[in-house]
């Protein structure tokens, strides 16, 4: 009864334990009996079989735990190379905006210039001169074409008079 209660207190510190090791060495002494004689060989080559195990399990949980440590750096590196990338990125856009805004008022003010210039002025002096220069050349054209034509006429009137004789 009393080796009982001794390997039940025993196992309720192993399993409290941390340290897989120390976990491991509980539960050998908690095959020992009151008398301090150990557990069949049978038991104990199951606790050290367990206890390898143990140990085994605890190797692969450390890698693991490394390769996500490792993956975990690489990501925060390469997310704060990409966060600086974008800060460069982002911060010639206030500029670029400014330098557009300047460009667009310049134009702006083109626009304006040339609009107040059009309305300004007083085109009817402008039509008037057109309307004259298009008269006279009506005129100038109604005086010669007929002259020419005539002309033409004649000059080829023999031709075309030998042509058919």
């Amino acid at each position: 009864m009393l080796s009982t209660v001794e390997s039940g207190s025993k196992r309720d510190e192993a399993s409290s334990s941390p340290n897989n090791a120390e976990t491991s060495q509980k539960k050998v002494d908690a095959s020992t009996d009151s008398s301090g004689a150990k557990g069949s060989p049978a038991s104990d080559t199951k606790l050290a079989e367990l206890a390898e195990r143990l140990h085994s399990l605890n190797t692969q949980m450390s890698s693991v735990v490394e390769d996500l440590a490792r993956t975990r750096a690489t990501i925060e590196q390469v997310s704060l190379e990409r966060h600086k990338e974008l800060l460069n990125a982002v911060s010639s856009i206030p500029q670029q905006i400014n330098n557009l805004d300047h460009r667009v008022q310049a134009i702006e003010r083109v626009v304006i210039k040339i609009q107040s210039d059009i309305e300004g002025r007083d085109y009817q002096e402008l039509l008037s001169r057109v309307h004259f220069a298009v008269k006279d050349t009506h005129a100038s054209l109604l005086e010669t074409i007929p002259d020419r034509m005539s002309h033409s006429m004649y000059s080829m009137f023999p031709t075309m008079l030998q042509a058919t004789v």
